[in-house]
């Protein structure tokens, strides 16, 4: 798969849930990626959950 097809798909897979906790996005992600990833494939996530203190 084309790296940019592959970007295209996981912003049209996140789009729908802008919301979602850091803890629900990382297991969203890993899902989506088992599922759409060959198996021999490793994953590596980094989430980084922001939050804005009304400064």
């Amino acid at each position: 798969m084309d790296i940019d097809d592959a970007i295209a798909d996981l912003t049209e897979h996140l789009a729908p849930a802008p919301d979602q906790t850091a803890e629900t996005l990382a297991d969203d992600l890993i899902r989506y990626a088992t599922q759409s990833a060959p198996r021999n494939d490793c994953i590596a996530l980094l989430v980084i959950n922001v939050q804005h203190t009304g400064r």
